[in-house]
């Protein structure tokens, strides 16, 4: 199933990627960082320790491959900031496994995970999610008013960059 994230704007793809990271930890209480000036990342939790941070990319394109350029300065400055354990890199477009085996070159204390959601992991978890149960995050964007943006694409396309991410993470949780 693949769902018609081009139909966002950006912002409204930032709030649909922290629920996403609230879904994936739902022990932490997640926020969206201003709309610029953010530090390279749209939103994080805090925690005692080291926190969590999320860079969420959006394309008007369904086909696009996201680039190393485009989340390279998160991944740098969370390794500056040097209180990051945990990071989500999320699009509605495709990232080439190149990049992931490139990103994963930064994990080193204290960066334990980067997490690399693609479009077709994001439309299995927002197929199998409750809706209703999504988060606003951002006063000035209410979630039920660009829900309904978001249907169920009429083609239904799995492109190996799907099945070479899922092969890819189904084999690193194994090691």
């Amino acid at each position: 199933m693949d769902y018609t994230w081009e139909k966002l704007s950006s912002r409204e793809f930032e709030i649909i990627a922290c629920n996403f990271a609230g879904d994936m930890f739902p022990g932490y209480e997640w926020k969206l960082t201003a709309n610029t000036r953010d530090y390279n990342h749209d939103f994080f939790a805090k925690t005692e320790k080291l926190d969590k941070w999320g860079e969420a990319k959006h394309s008007e394109h369904a086909k696009k491959t996201m680039s190393r350029t485009q989340w390279d300065p998160t991944l740098v400055s969370a390794k500056l900031m040097n209180s990051v354990n945990d990071i989500l890199l999320i699009t509605c477009a495709y990232i080439p496994l190149q990049y992931i085996i490139r990103a994963f070159h930064m994990i080193s204390s204290p960066i334990d995970n980067i997490y690399c959601i693609n479009r077709y992991l994001l439309n299995e978890w927002f197929h199998e999610n409750n809706q209703t149960n999504l988060l606003d995050f951002d006063p000035n964007f209410s979630i039920n008013s660009f829900l309904s943006k978001i249907t169920i694409n009429n083609y239904n396309f799995v492109s190996n960059n799907d099945i070479q991410l899922y092969i890819f993470d189904a084999s690193e949780k194994t090691i």
